[in-house]
């Protein structure tokens, strides 16, 4: 089961609805140079912030303290924001971030020693299969989501296997469009990177991760 997989996790909605406009028919061949700047940047942004990237396996109870953190998360905005701002988006951000935690197959974008953006997956025999990707989605967790997608290709390029995951629900498309992921393969609602797209996005854009 896949909980918000994938989607906008760095509040980049404005940035997305301003340039971009993806129908059902818009498909993609995979990182373009666009594509490929809008990574590159998001991991030096999120590396000037003071943000980087834990791979697994994690010290257990340093991820226990990671799970307590984004369950306080979950519930401080719970309690202090109004209604209007806690947005079904972010709700599903904060819930799916204290998901992601939870399984032992976990990538974590921490800044200042804080979790900002997590992402779980499994690795299956051709390919790593994305799970629960969440964040804070505020300015502190500024790229780390994006910078946890380039850490999957990084992963890839190690295993020698592609990246798959989901652009449900169908707001998601866009983003998956700007980072490069090509729709529909291998199957309808799937967003994946070749082994060969993972190859070429650590060349460009793994630099620090």
């Amino acid at each position: 089961m896949e909980c918000a997989p994938d989607s906008r996790p760095d509040g980049c909605r404005s940035h997305l609805d301003s340039v971009l406009v993806v129908g059902p028919g818009n498909d993609t061949p995979g990182p373009s140079e666009s594509s490929l700047r809008f990574l590159r940047d998001a991991v030096l942004e999120f590396r000037r912030a003071g943000g980087r990237v834990r791979f697994p396996p994690h010290d257990a109870t340093e991820q226990i303290g990671w799970i307590e953190q984004a369950k306080r998360y979950r519930m401080e905005a719970s309690e202090t924001l109004d209604k209007a701002l806690l947005t079904r988006r972010l709700r599903w951000g904060l819930t799916s971030m204290w998901m992601a935690l939870r399984q032992s197959l976990c990538l974590v974008a921490l800044r200042r020693g804080e979790p900002v953006a997590a992402l779980s997956y499994t690795i299956r025999r051709t390919d790593i299969r994305t799970a629960f990707l969440g964040s804070r989605q505020a300015e502190a967790a500024a790229k780390g989501g994006t910078a946890l997608e380039v850490a999957l290709a990084v992963l890839a390029v190690r295993d020698k296997i592609s990246v798959t995951g989901t652009y449900t629900p169908a707001e998601a498309r866009p983003y998956h469009v700007l980072i490069g992921r090509r729709l529909d393969e291998p199957a309808p609602g799937d967003s994946s990177w070749t082994v060969e797209d993972c190859r070429l996005i650590v060349k460009k854009c793994g630099e620090g991760i």
